[in-house]
């Protein structure tokens, strides 16, 4: 399955919070030893090394958030991409019931993701824009499709069946 914009975004925040996490880790056995120092013992042996500052969990929180953005971003990228082509499958299971003018109009709509202007269409089929209206009147009727104004202009977007 080809990867998104999306699934490579959220594996480099999955990079960046493990990046995080492991320096949060090292200040942490950082400042233990700090503290051990100060008290003139071992890190085993001082109290004050036991304590875990509140920058570390802060820290940890922060490197999980990030994480779960992540692996948020390649999930959501991995569903849309399986809705693509689901979707492109119904299309091409319709388009091979339909004939004609029909096919050649549903066929275009369907290689854009399902959604193009009615004056793309009366340009990329070659047909008058009269008998493009007409195809598309009975694409709708069927319920394959729906046209929506846009200013000026028609929106024609498929439907799933």
């Amino acid at each position: 399955m080809k990867l998104g914009k999306n699934s490579f975004i959220g594996l480099g925040l999955i990079v960046i919070a493990l990046v995080l996490a492991m320096t949060v880790g090292y200040f942490r056995v950082a400042v233990a030893e700090v503290q051990a120092d100060a008290c003139g013992m071992t890190v085993d042996e001082c109290p004050h090394a036991k304590n875990i500052p509140p920058e570390v969990f802060i820290g940890y929180a922060i490197s999980l958030a990030i994480g779960l953005v992540g692996v948020y971003l390649i999930i959501s990228d991995l569903r849309s991409a399986k809705l693509v082509s689901k979707s492109a499958a119904d299309f091409k299971k319709v388009a091979s019931a339909l004939h004609g003018d029909e096919k050649k109009l549903y066929d275009l709509i369907a290689s854009t993701d399902g959604v193009m202007f009615q004056s793309d269409l009366v340009e990329k089929s070659g047909m008058q824009k009269v008998k493009v209206s007409r195809v598309l009147d009975r694409l709708e009727a069927q319920g394959l499709l729906e046209r929506r104004r846009r200013g000026m202009s028609n929106v024609v977007i498929l439907k799933n069946k």
